[in-house]
């Protein structure tokens, strides 16, 4: 067994290019019957944000995949569209989400495979094209997954309290060549 309690950690992402800072990080590894588990909980700096995520993470010797489990709150999905290209079209999202993700990734750090469940509170979603003055968010909650190898993304439901109507729909993003291709069911209810 191995602790590293109350450490301050700095993780390099090649892969993205990234830097991520968390100023107070709980990191535990035992072997347990041939498996090396790792449980983990991280206060994240994201700016003005109070980011924490908390989890489990699981590999066998000679396996090429890692099983993560995850929970997070806090977390501000405008900061990480800022700094992950594959989030860039949620930049005009000004929300705070808490939720779990549970993810498979190759030992070269790909996701294979990811399932999650995001809720968010009070917000808004700013995307001048559509809302230029902004479109409030009173809560909001997003179910779905992601295949790596076929590199599919399905939402199988969707919620967002506006401030009185609300949004409700599932869709579906496949890459295709350079192109994603998207569909999907959007639906509108309490309007006054």
């Amino acid at each position: 067994r191995i602790r590293v309690l109350d450490a301050r950690l700095v993780v390099d992402d090649r892969l993205t290019g990234t830097v991520w800072g968390a100023p107070q990080a709980d990191i535990v590894l035992t072997k347990e019957r041939g498996e090396l588990r790792g449980s983990f909980f991280a206060r994240l700096d994201m700016g003005t944000s109070n980011t924490t995520v908390n989890g489990a993470a699981t590999w066998r010797p000679n396996a090429d995949v890692i099983h993560v489990e995850s929970e997070f709150s806090g977390l501000n999905l405008e900061r990480v569209a800022a700094k992950l290209p594959a989030f860039k079209g949620f930049e005009g999202a000004r929300l705070r989400l808490q939720g779990r993700a549970d993810l498979t990734l190759s030992i070269r750090g790909f996701v294979q495979r990811a399932t999650f469940e995001l809720r968010a509170g009070a917000g808004r979603l700013a995307y001048d094209h559509l809302w230029p003055e902004g479109l409030p968010v009173t809560s909001a909650r997003l179910d779905g997954w992601f295949d790596g190898e076929t590199e599919r993304l399905e939402i199988e439901h969707f919620t967002a309290d506006i401030g009185g109507p609300a949004l409700t729909g599932h869709a579906a993003a496949i890459r295709l060549g350079d192109r994603v291709s998207i569909d999907g069911t959007v639906r509108l209810d309490r309007i006054s």
